[in-house]
């Protein structure tokens, strides 16, 4: 339920106060409320005030922390038998990308470009390119 309330506030701030709260699409009386709110209004208690107390310690089993892993070799030590059967060569290294590509262009068949006026396309680029 709303009631008047009378506040006396100097006269050059009455007019500012009225076009601040048209601008803001209110009227004053809701602006003063607005602010008479937050003014009495308690702040929230900080999350942990809020949850002091609530919680006990309870009894139990202590854990104990995680031990370290031991490494890959110890773990899988013992656990395979040998095989026997034809040892496995390593790979041998790749060569590098340049004479794979020469390899393979050298192995490619060798396309003869067309003779003169058999492929127009290609006279117009040799007149071009090639004088």
């Amino acid at each position: 339920m709303k009631s008047k309330l009378t506040i006396t506030v100097d006269a050059e701030l009455i007019p500012a106060a009225k076009q601040f709260a048209r601008s803001q699409g209110v009227s004053l009386s809701s602006l003063v409320e607005k602010a008479l709110r937050e003014a009495t209004e308690k702040p929230e208690p900080p999350f942990s005030e809020r949850w002091r107390g609530k919680f006990e310690a309870v009894e139990g089993p202590r854990i104990e922390p995680l031990k370290p892993e031991p490494p890959f070799s110890e773990r899988w030590r013992g656990k395979f038998e040998a095989v026997e059967g034809p040892r496995v060569e390593p790979l041998k290294p790749e060569p590098p990308f340049s004479e794979r590509w020469r390899r393979r262009l050298a192995q490619a068949p060798r396309i003869e470009p067309p003779k003169p006026g058999e492929d127009p396309r290609y006279d117009y680029l040799a007149r071009k390119y090639l004088s």
